[in-house]
């Protein structure tokens, strides 16, 4: 039985009568109730959906309780199917008790409509009880299914979880305004769907208090439940086998490892085998091994080992982080110069790990055949031309994205699913990207003349337990110090650049961005890093009030202008860079913008305003690229899934479109792996509407210029123009991908 089947309650399906009811059943008595009516259209040859909400008014209440009824009738229809079909042959009690719970779901509602019915007008039933849907629902409930509705499995469960994780402690002492925000800030289902927040879920609250509840659980635990659990049939076998995906993207992250270790394996077990009290020794032979038995093929999970690649490059993660903490690597890091031979090979060996880990993963393209088919067959079923043979390529791209979102509403629970397993696994006590299966990827190398720049993708190098406090993970240090330890007077590149996306002024993200700029500061770290911080959220980058009304260009640039140079509004660069910025090249930059993507225009509507912001930023970073030479950069954002993951890829398609009449088929890929790879592996879902959103639009309007100049035009303006600016002919570049080892692809 296919939980979205649209029967006796128009648009709804069962998913969306229980998070409607879940919603009903949830709202406060002070605040408006509406129900969600969903519609798709086709505008442009593009699918569209959308929703419209019934407010429970006195003008609209009938057709409110109307959509209320039709909610019951889902729910009846799909008791009777579940009776017809698995309720006499079903073992397994979990299931009987699903459906007590959504009975509890569809009481609590009901009492909660009925607290309503004060401005329901007078042809309306007083209480929604005594409908003629509601009753039938009892009566069948009641009849077939259960006589008595009890507190259960899903109970017990929710208690379980509250136990673990909803701790009610004293509130220490200390600023009131902290404890008061603290107090009333929770995630919400809406959030969570999105999955745009489920970072809280590891966090807690400076009083040590959860941003969830009971009841955001008990949600959640339903929408997955009756989401999939009653035999929900999937459209796509990737989407149904996402786990074998992951297990061999990982399982060709170890052989990127072990291959480009090569030799140093053999000198490191030669040199290091007569001391077995070593802890440091022990540690990393424990991780070598890891890695060895995660390369092997006879552990990938769709060969129904005992343990999958999974797990051992889990093992792997955990044996590197246990060396990095141990006293002999530790001493060795403060003291390198007391070290004897074998102290320098362990330290060498420690940090060549990580710098492997961080740099030479190239797994992701081996996810590229699965990409393809699954967009193929997106199109075939959603799309009218599922060829999508389409010249331009910001619609070609939007067409794609529209046939991903249809078809990931039916694998829209995937990420609800690895929140309830974070929680059941009671591992939940840290926000930590890197060890909670976000590894880093390399994406793609620019050669800029004699320079090679290598774009690596990966998570914030974070790990926090509480919402005001951060720390640097050790492998990421120890990532940098391998470019300390190979530093070459005759090689000018720095090490590593970091364009930290995230938003220093929003409460969740400010202790994470602030320990990251922090760190470049320190004497151990600030040869081989630099950070600079683009803010993907303020106000400003959304042009949200009170930038909403800056239509007249002179108000924006000058708005733009005070953000670049005030820490405080988000943006943030190094005082090395200060001078080579600011000195003129933001300024000119800026006007020639204005001058050539927007033809001076003295009114910019928002739409312009926002192509502006990410046209400035992509020449702004390619200016620090040309500036500092980095061996690696990364745009790198809260998991650098969302923002990172656009912030690539459009670097990557306007420096294509820059140099070429058009993409290649295969660049087009390669593209589309870049928006949606990471994310589609990592959470099981496709890059969230609003960064694909900017990321078109500002594709959109380099490609209507280049149509409008022809190519040659086009490429010979933006060099004329833009050309001076920088030291290096970066808009000239060479862009090479990856080459994953043969195995990988299979």
């Amino acid at each position: 039985m296919n939980t979205n089947d649209r029967r006796d309650g128009g648009n709804l399906s069962i998913i969306e009568a229980v998070e409607a009811l879940s919603h009903i059943a949830d709202l406060e008595i002070d605040k408006g109730i509406g129900i969600t009516q969903q519609h798709d259209l086709v505008f442009q040859n593009l699918p569209i959906s959308y929703r419209t909400v019934h407010w429970l008014h006195p003008d609209n209440a009938e057709t409110t309780i109307s959509l209320v009824k039709d909610i019951f009738k889902v729910v009846l229809n799909y008791l009777h199917n579940f009776y017809k079909t698995q309720y006499r042959y079903i073992t397994d009690e979990n299931a009987v008790e699903e459906i007590k719970s959504i009975m509890v779901l569809v009481g609590e509602a009901a009492k909660k409509l009925d607290k309503y019915t004060s401005i329901f007008n007078r042809k309306v039933k007083s209480s929604v009880t005594d409908t003629k849907e509601y009753k039938e629902l009892e009566d069948f409930y009641l009849t077939h299914i259960a006589r008595k509705i009890d507190s259960g499995v899903l109970g017990k469960w929710i208690l379980g979880i509250a136990k673990k994780h909803l701790l009610k402690e004293t509130k220490p002492a200390g600023d009131k305004q902290l404890e008061k925000k603290a107090k009333y800030i929770f995630v919400d289902l809406e959030s969570v769907k999105k999955d745009t927040e489920y970072e809280l879920f590891f966090l807690r609250k400076e009083d040590g208090s959860r941003f969830f509840n009971s009841r955001l659980i008990r949600n959640v635990k339903l929408l997955c439940d009756f989401g999939g659990f009653f035999g929900e049939s999937s459209e796509n076998d990737l989407l149904a086998d996402m786990r074998f995906h992951y297990d061999l993207h990982v399982h060709g992250a170890a052989r990127n490892i072990l291959r480009v270790f090569g030799s140093r394996i053999d000198q490191f077990y030669k040199e290091c085998r007569d001391q077995p009290h070593n802890e440091l020794i022990n540690s990393l032979q424990k991780a070598f091994m890891a890695l060895m038995i995660c390369g092997h093929d006879g552990h990938l999970l769709r060969n129904s080992p005992t343990k999958s690649c999974i797990g051992y490059f889990q093992d792997f993660q955990g044996y590197l982080q246990e060396a990095l903490q141990t006293r002999e690597y530790q001493k060795l890091v403060a003291y390198p110069e007391e070290a004897d031979a074998t102290g320098s090979l362990l330290l060498e060996t420690t940090q060549f790990l990580c710098k492997a880990l961080y740099v030479q993963i190239k797994s992701l393209q081996g996810f590229m055949s699965s990409l393809k088919n699954l967009i193929r067959e997106a199109r075939e079923l959603h799309l009218k031309d599922p060829t999508n043979h389409i010249d331009l390529l910001w619609k070609r791209l939007a067409s794609d994205h529209a046939a991903l979102t249809k078809i990931f509403k039916t694998h829209k629970h995937g990420p609800l699913i690895q929140v309830l397993e974070s929680l059941e696994s009671d591992g939940a006590h840290e926000f930590d990207p890197f060890h909670q299966g976000n590894i880093p990827d390399q994406l793609y190398t620019l050669f800029l003349q004699n320079t090679r720049c290598t774009n690596i993708r990966f998570p914030t190098p974070t790990h926090q337990e509480l919402i005001n406090k951060a720390s640097i993970g050790e492998e990421f240090k120890a990532f940098l110090r391998s470019y300390k330890q190979a530093e070459n007077e005759l090689l000018p590149q720095r090490g590593h650049l970091l364009f930290n996306l995230q938003d220093k002024t929003s409460w969740k993200e400010h202790a994470r961005a602030s320990v990251i700029e922090d760190l470049q500061k320190h004497s151990d770290f600030s040869s081989v890093l630099t950070v600079v911080t683009l803010p993907k959220d303020t106000e400003f980058y959304h042009q949200l009030a009170p930038y909403h009304h800056d239509n007249h260009a002179s108000a924006f640039l000058a708005h733009f202008k005070e953000h670049l140079q005030d820490a405080s509004t988000g943006y943030y660069f190094p005082e090395a860079l200060h001078e080579k910025l600011f000195s003129g090249f933001t300024d000119q930059l800026l006007e020639t913008i204005h001058r050539l993507f927007f033809s001076n225009k003295n009114v910019l509507s928002r739409e312009s305003r926002l192509d502006f912001i990410e046209i400035f930023h992509l020449f702004l970073e390619l200016k620090i690229l040309d500036i500092l030479k980095p061996q690696t950069f990364s745009f790198t954002c809260k998991d650098g899934l969302d923002s990172g993951a656009a912030e690539n890829a459009k670097l990557f398609a306007l420096m294509k479109l820059l140099t070429e009449p058009q993409l290649t088929e295969a660049e087009y890929d390669y593209l589309n792996l870049l928006m949606h790879g990471p994310v589609i592996l990592i959470r099981e879902r496709h890059l969230l509407f609003e960064r694909f959103s900017r990321l078109n639009s500002v594709i959109r309007l380099v490609e209507t210029l280049k149509s409008e100049l022809g190519h040659e035009n086009f490429v010979q303006i933006m060099r004329q123009a833009f050309g001076p600016f920088f030291d290096s002919p970066i808009l000239e570049p060479v862009i090479l991908l990856p080459q994953p080892l043969e195995s990988d692809q299979s």
